[in-house]
């Protein structure tokens, strides 16, 4: 299955379980069913934008697009997020307080 065709068929299916369990009767088989499945396919549809981040800047311009607007939008998973993920492959900056997506908390040695 290639990249486009798996993160269609996943959002649509979450979607889909998303409108199912909105209209379930609340605790019904139907309802946690419907969770279950849209859970799961968000989840997967949202980690599509890890493969973003790894994909060279400039190619997969629709695919981009399409999961801009249909994902990364209606879960306000901006890409920017990613930005500084990339950061982590780098050997000067990984673990660094150069690495943007990292807290560091001051933190006192066991053996003083």
């Amino acid at each position: 299955m290639d990249l486009l065709t798996d993160f269609l068929f996943h959002i649509f299916l979450g979607w889909a379980g998303f409108i199912v369990t909105l209209q379930a009767e609340f605790f019904s088989i139907e309802q946690i069913l419907g969770f279950v499945i849209t859970v799961l396919a968000f989840y997967r549809s949202a980690i599509f934008v890890h493969e973003l981040a790894h994909l060279k800047k400039g190619t997969f311009r629709f695919f981009r697009l399409v999961w801009n607007l249909i994902c990364g939008i209606p879960m306000m998973i901006p890409p920017l997020c990613m930005m500084v993920y990339n950061d982590h492959h780098k050997r000067d900056i990984y673990g660094t307080h150069l690495m943007g997506n990292i807290f560091h908390l001051p933190r006192k040695s066991p053996l003083k």
